[in-house]
């Protein structure tokens, strides 16, 4: 892709990609900030659900809204085969959400050795 100076990036206005609007503005291309709703939403949800199932993540475990922690605890729970899954580049991954997904993982069930949680 060769965008121009012209070319106006619509990028979803959610905290994941708060980092690619700043790297784009940065670089001098015009970003506009929007809100993902309607069929787009709904083909979102449905890609990610689906990228789950296919890296692994137990089906049953995906029909809560709050996925984005269902992929974090599931990591969690076997993070030296898992965690090459999640962006690993992500600052917040490392910084944040990794520590956090720990946490959660460790409070919701005792140590288990075969999960690794």
């Amino acid at each position: 892709m060769q965008p121009d100076r012209e070319t106006c990036f619509k990028v979803c206005s959610g905290y994941v990609l708060s980092s690619i609007c700043r790297h784009l503005r940065d670089r001098g291309f015009n970003v506009e900030e929007v809100q993902v709703a309607g069929d787009l939403q709904e083909l979102v949800e449905r890609s990610y659900v689906e990228w789950c199932k296919e890296v692994g993540v137990p089906t049953d475990r995906l029909g809560d809204k709050r996925r984005f922690w269902t992929l974090l605890e599931w990591v969690a729970e076997k993070p030296k085969i898992r965690e090459k899954l999640v962006k690993t580049r992500w600052k917040s991954w490392k910084e944040k959400w990794r520590e956090k997904a720990f946490k959660r993982c460790f409070k919701r069930k005792p140590r288990d050795n075969k999960t690794g949680c």
